[in-house]
């Protein structure tokens, strides 16, 4: 029993450790950008971290993407489908809305891995039953 206690001290002494060794840096991208019927606003929330056995580079991130249309709601009256889409280097996303009857879109997402792409500049798709228009958003700040 004694060995037992001494093995789960020494556990979360470890434990303890490796969370004080862990070198964390945290920042915000926001990009933005408007068409002729959406204004766009892409917003990552970005965690860096290096673990201490290895110097290589690792990202958390989450965030979100809202899309806000600009027209009159009545004009979305007659739509079927509201899609939207994005890819960029660390991949991408999207999302579908059946009888869109709102002013605002989007969606949250998250992912983690070896690559962040902090890129300037990037497209957002939206189309109302199959008819696309194209957003650049550029990042601000």
């Amino acid at each position: 029993m004694f060995f037992v206690c001494i093995a789960i001290l020494a556990a979360g002494c470890l434990e303890n450790e490796f969370v004080r060794e862990r070198q964390v840096a945290t920042y915000q991208d926001v990009y933005e950008g408007e068409s002729e019927n959406w204004k766009a606003k892409f917003v990552q929330n970005v965690t860096e971290f290096t673990l201490p056995a290895d110097d290589e580079i690792l990202y958390d991130v989450d965030g979100e993407i809202i899309l806000t249309y600009k027209g009159n709601l009545s004009e979305l009256s007659s739509v079927q489908v509201i899609e939207y889409s994005y890819v960029r280097n660390s991949g991408g996303g999207g999302g579908t809305e059946a009888n869109p009857h709102e002013r605002v879109y989007g969606g949250k997402f998250s992912y983690g891995g070896s690559m962040i792409d902090r890129s300037e500049a990037f497209n957002v798709i939206v189309s109302l039953d199959g008819k696309k228009e194209t957003i650049e958003v550029k990042k601000i700040g």
